[in-house]
């Protein structure tokens, strides 16, 4: 095993290891067909280690470099791509990790979905990693995305499903959307 591969096949550990945490693992909620549920980031997990990961994980600066992302999910590789091998060193990179893992997920189970109902569902899982990890500084989200992040995970606090009314989906996805949070695409899952 070459150096590098040692380092990716450490990287993915690391990844699973932060997707097994309490601050992940208590991310459950319902975005209109979206639907996460604490057991499915442990599969991410592990698919992402094991004898046959069927997720892989790659380091590929210059393509996130032109993305400006630190990390993204490749649909047609179900491949994890970072900018570094530092990304999960710092709160930022873990929030895009989770992120990424949640449109890992919503590829594993096909979730339907219009592009930003799809992309809003990931932006719910970073900012509530950031809530529960205590690094809202380091949350691209501001306003009204992050309190609308904590009042459905207050529901959950609560014992009440943590699930976004119609006019709070509608919320979340406007302010995504004039807030630059995502580039609109058609998005076609293929299972892993």
């Amino acid at each position: 095993m070459s150096n590098r591969d040692r380092r990716l096949a450490a990287l993915a550990q690391e990844i699973a290891y932060l997707l097994r945490s309490l601050e992940v693992q208590d991310i459950s909620f319902k975005f209109g067909s979206q639907m996460i549920f604490p057991s499915t980031w442990s599969k991410v997990a592990d698919a992402l280690v094991g004898a046959s990961p069927r997720i892989s994980v790659q380091v590929a600066p210059g393509e996130l470099i032109r993305q400006r992302a630190a990390a993204t999910y490749n649909l047609q590789a179900n491949c994890l791509m970072f900018r570094s091998f530092l990304v999960p060193k710092f709160a930022e990179g873990r929030g895009a990790i989770v992120h990424e893992c949640l449109h890992a997920i919503q590829d594993k189970h096909q979730l339907k979905g219009d592009t930003s109902e799809i992309e809003a569902a990931a932006h719910v899982a970073e900012a509530w990693y950031h809530i529960n990890a205590g690094t809202r500084r380091a949350s691209p989200f501001r306003g009204e995305l992050m309190e609308l992040v904590e009042k459905i995970r207050s529901r959950k606090l609560a014992s009440m499903p943590a699930i976004l009314t119609t006019e709070e989906q509608g919320r979340f996805k406007a302010a995504i959307s004039t807030g630059g949070y995502y580039k609109d695409r058609q998005i076609s899952f293929n299972g892993w």
